[in-house]
This record gives structure tokens, sequence and C-alpha cells, in this order.
């Protein structure tokens, strides 16, 4: 087929003769579509495209079901550090941020749930310090004794000596100003969240790490570290007074505010150099006691200087007794000096005063003699400084009942001698004062109030007083037998059980009871006390004293059994021991304890060593 000059195919055709070609038609050219009229091509096209993704979509899930699908990855769970944390009970916190904190926070925001607790708290159930209890003490220094720890004009009634031997019966620790311990890290405190910036206000050191302290209105002990890892740090100390209630071996007892002048106050540490005195008896016009002392393992050529008498003693660790034979004048009193390295180095010292009449002396015990009818508040109103105490001193009714309250208190301890019953008594007393002090001064601001909170308070505790005088009015039982129930708390006494420790103490899986024990090798005697409730709906929380008698009846040591009782339980077991690592705390006889509760005998126990 021939081409033409533009490359285009020209058909030949053929003419008759004389004829001329026929013009060639001009090439296909598409007119566009004119308006209202469809174009076939464009909807095939649209098809063709519709076709085309559906194939695509179809290899695409096809390839997509032949693929092994990915495992979702979970998010992780983040766990916060947890502090050691036992919490006591709920107390009252401050309505502003007070101005020692203000520098602290630079400006931010602190949650009100966050404030920190009301000044001057008080801590009485302990002591600070690890193993801190309240027993035999000596002063390592020259100390005054007041007549009362929060009195504005205290008055001095002794003066105790550099060394001297005494008795610590109760104390009462006053945080001034909290200390201050900032979270670093989001971590769970007693099931609370605390978060980084919220705060802990520390009252007292516990010892190994553990301190007294408040959280979002809760009273606790805890452990604000973490081994490992800093998720807190300390930003302010906390200041404090302690104020320690100190019985003196000539019986005078009174208050100083500074106990930590004193060695001995943890057990943990071991005994510290002692000299008491027991026993008395007379002859004649003249008296002889029972001494006995504590040498330590570094003393050397020990002796005991009493009156114009010197004694020698056996320069090894551990407890001797001696009497002094009857040289010690009544009415008279007396020094006895434990020294070491050959007289140059005093240890320990005690005082001794007989009583002036032999024989009668002999027959009664010493008891202070009744003091005439209080007509005084428990206050000087001229001192009055909290809502409470402004109220009393202006409401002629309750100041009434607040004289009738102090008065019955007062007789009852003119009537209880020196013993573990007076000694409870004014833990008790103590206890009721803080808690009545702080529930009604909470209400500052509602006269009404406070009104009927310190007259129920008042009433309640003169009614309880006056019901202590007449049991103690009553005739006396020839033989005083425990009552095993501690009603207060509805908790009856099942049992008393003893083992033997060293001085960590035996868990309860490891402990052998026996009222049995070998002289010279029982380390530390640990006592058990079982007791039985009903199923607690709340928790709680009160002293034991446990007072141990000796084979001789006298008095070996004081103990604060701290019992807690945690709701959901419907009984437990509480122990404590006595003791030293050598084994020489023991010698062979029979011992007692006894055990109190509010001036009132709730148990007793007993053991021999052989």
């Amino acid at each position: 087929m021939p081409i033409n000059e533009r490359g285009e195919f020209v058909r030949e055709r053929s003419v008759g003769a004389g004829a001329s070609p026929s013009p060639e038609p001009p090439p296909y050219r598409p007119s566009p579509p004119s308006p209202g009229s469809s174009s076939s091509s464009g909807s095939g096209c649209a098809v063709v495209a519709i076709i085309a993704l559906l194939v695509l979509g179809g290899l695409y899930w096809k390839n997509n079901q032949a693929q092994p699908k990915p495992t979702p990855v979970p998010t992780p769970t983040v766990v916060k550090p947890k502090l050691e944390a036992r919490v006591i009970t709920a107390v009252s916190l401050q309505n502003q941020i007070p101005a020692w904190l203000q520098p602290r926070l630079a400006g931010r925001f602190l949650p009100t749930s966050n404030y920190p607790p009301l000044e001057n708290m008080q801590t009485t159930d302990r002591c600070p310090g690890e193993g801190c209890g309240y027993h035999r003490w000596l002063a390592m220094a020259e100390l005054p004794l007041y007549d009362a720890w929060n009195s504005a004009s205290p008055q001095q009634v002794y003066a105790l000596s550099d060394r001297e031997t005494v008795t610590a019966m109760s104390g009462v620790f006053v945080t001034t100003k909290p200390g201050v311990i900032e979270i670093l890290e989001p971590v769970t405190i007693a099931g609370m969240d605390a978060a980084p910036g919220d705060l802990i206000y520390t009252l007292m050191y516990l010892g190994e790490g553990w301190v007294r302290g408040v959280f979002q209105g809760r009273l606790m002990d805890l452990n604000p570290d973490i081994i490992g890892r800093q998720v807190s740090r300390k930003l302010d100390d906390y200041e404090a007074t302690w104020w320690v209630q100190i019985r003196t071996s000539t019986g005078v007892e009174g208050w100083t505010s500074q106990g930590f002048s004193f060695s001995g106050q943890s057990e943990s540490g071991g005994p510290v150099p002692y000299v008491s005195a027991a026993n008395p008896r007379p002859d004649g016009e003249m008296w002889d006691y029972e001494l006995e002392v504590y040498v330590p393992s570094e003393a050397k050529e020990v002796s005991l200087r009493i009156a114009d008498t010197t004694l020698p003693l056996a320069s090894q660790e551990g407890v001797q007794k001696m009497q002094t034979g009857p040289i010690l004048h009544g009415g008279e009193t007396y020094s006895a000096e434990l020294f070491a390295d050959d007289g140059t180095r005093l240890l320990a010292k005690t005082f001794i005063k007989p009583e002036s009449g032999a024989s009668h002396a002999a027959a009664l015990p010493p008891v202070s003699p009744p003091p005439p009818p209080s007509a005084k508040p428990s206050f000087d109103c001229q001192y009055a400084r909290t809502a409470t105490e402004r109220l009393l001193c202006s409401d002629a009714q309750l100041a009434a009942v607040d004289v009738q309250m102090v008065a019955a208190h007062d007789e009852i301890l003119a009537r209880l001698p020196s013993g573990p019953q007076r000694t409870a008594f004014q833990q008790q007393h103590l206890e009721w004062f803080k808690d009545y002090s702080q529930s009604c001064n909470a209400l500052a601001g509602a006269e009404s109030a406070i009104h009927d909170c310190v007259l129920n308070h008042l009433t309640q505790r003169a009614a309880d007083l006056r019901d202590l005088l007449q049991r103690l009015d009553a005739p006396a039982a020839a033989t005083p037998a425990p009552s095993n129930y501690v009603a207060a708390y509805g908790a009856s006494v099942t049992a008393v059980k003893f083992f033997e420790s060293a001085r960590t103490m035996a868990a309860p899986a490891q402990r052998r009871y026996t009222n049995k024990f070998a002289a010279g090798g029982t380390r530390y005697v640990c006592f058990e006390i079982d007791l039985a409730y009903s199923r607690r709906a709340g928790a709680a929380r009160f002293p034991i004293e446990a007072v141990w008698y000796g084979p001789d009846g006298g008095v070996k040591t004081r103990q604060t059994l701290d019992v807690r009782l945690n709701e959901g339980w419907s009984g437990s077991n509480h122990a404590l021991g006595w003791g030293s690592d050598n084994g020489r705390s023991f010698t062979p006889g029979a011992y007692r304890i006894d055990f109190f509760y509010g001036g009132q005998m709730i148990a007793r126990g007993s053991f021999v060593v052989e």
C-alpha cells in the first residue's frame, strides 16, 4: 500500500478511462460531544479503573492473610516503691503553712492534706533511739529535777549527782518543730500515694533508720529509706525537748528536761555500771542494807565505798551482791560509790537514807503522807494560752469540775506507794491528759463545742478517779490475785509462757517454752503473754508494765510492753525479754513477773533458775 508524503497509508482506487481521480478524504478527527450527549468511552475507563482496584485489593488481602500477624506488646506496669510504715492514729494538722516551712516551699503549692501537724506534738509511749526504754539509768552529769514537766514555773525538788543510779519511770518527748523529709519519686506509704515534692514531718528518731512521723494526717512509724535507691531527702531536722520522770534511790521523784544526759537507756547496748540498795534490815539503832552492783568488763581494781568503809570487789564483769553490815544510822543520808582503777575512776553511785526509827520502819512500807485536799486547777491560769485553758479559767462550772478531778488525782497518788501501781497510774493519767488537751484544743473557734468537750472529759475522769479511790479503800485480799483481764480492751490473758533466747528474740516457731532454766547458761529469759478478745473492728495500742522480781523478792527490772491489737484480730501474743549475753544475769532461785495495766495487776508468771 503506498504511503504519501505525510507518512500515511493511501488506498489506491481504480478509475474509469477519461475520469479524474476523486480527492482524498481528510483524516478522521473525532469531534467533541455536543451538549446533552454522553460519551461511551469515558464510562468504560471508569469501569476498568474500578475493576483494577478490586483486583489490587484482593491481591493485598490474600498477601496479608498469608503473613503472620504480630503479637501486641502490653504496656509495662510501673510498680511504685513502698516505704515500710506502721500507722498509729490520725492526728490534726495545722490550718495554714507555718512561717518556718515557707522558705522550704519557695512559693510552690502544698495541699492542705500535706500540712504539718500541730505544734508541740507529744510522744509518751516510747523514748528516742534504738531499744530505748524507761528503766535503770545512769546520770552522766549534775542535773536538776523539777516538780512538773508542763509547768510555766517549775520548782526544783532535787539535784542529781554525776554517775548517780536512778530509775526512769516515764517521759514526754515534746517536738517543738518537726523535721522535714521530701519525697523525690512516687512511692506508697502505708497504702497512701506519695508524689515527688510531698513532705513527711518527723517527730522522733527511733533507731535503725526508723522515725516517728506524720504524713497526710497519719501518725506513723516509718523508714523513709530504701536500700540502694534514694527516694527521699532530709530538708530539716526536728527540734524537741525530752522530759523524763526520774525516781532517785531515796524515793524522790521529779522531772528533768535533759533526757539525753543519761547512759543505759538502750538495753541493746548492754548494761551500764550501777549501784542499788535494797532489803533494809534494822539492827538496834543501826541499819544493814543489801547492795547490788554491776561491774563492767573493762573495770580493774574495783571497790565500793560507803560511809567510812571500803569493800573490795572482784574485778570481773557481772552482778555482785554484798551486805553493808549494821553501819548506817537512821535518818542520815549515805553515798555508796563504785570505783575502778584503785579508786581513781568513779563508775556509779547511789544514795541511802535509812528511816529514823528502826522498829517502826521495818514494820511499815514507806508511804507518802496524804496531802491536804487540792483546791487548785490543773494549771496556773496566768499562763493560760490555749482555747481550752482560757475557757477553764473563765467558766465557773468547768473550773469546779477540774478542781474535783485534781483533788481525786492527788489523793490517789498519796495512797499509792512507790512501785508499779503508782507508775502505771501516772502513765495512764498522762495519756488521758494528752488526749484531753489535743482533742479539745483542736476545736478552737467553736466555744460551745470546746465547753462540751472539756466538761465531758473532766466529768468522766473525775468519776473514774472516785471509783479507783473506792477500790483503794476496800479491804485488800490476803494474797493479791491477778484479774487475767484487760477490761478497757475486753482482752483475756490466756497464758504467760517463758523461753530462753539470744539478744535477738527467737521467732515463735523457734521458741521452746519452759519454766526451768540453767544458771550460768541462760542468756535472756523472755516472757510471752497471750491475749484473746472479740474480733477487732479497729486497731488499738496500750502499754503493759512488767515487773521482774528476783529470788530475794527484790525488783530486778521494770519493762514496758507495747501491746498492739490490729483490725480483724481476735487473739495475739506479745513478748519481751531481759538478761545479758554472758549468761550471768540469773542466779539460782525462783523468779516472778507481775503484769500491770492502769495500776491493776492483770497477770502473773513465774520460773525457776537451777
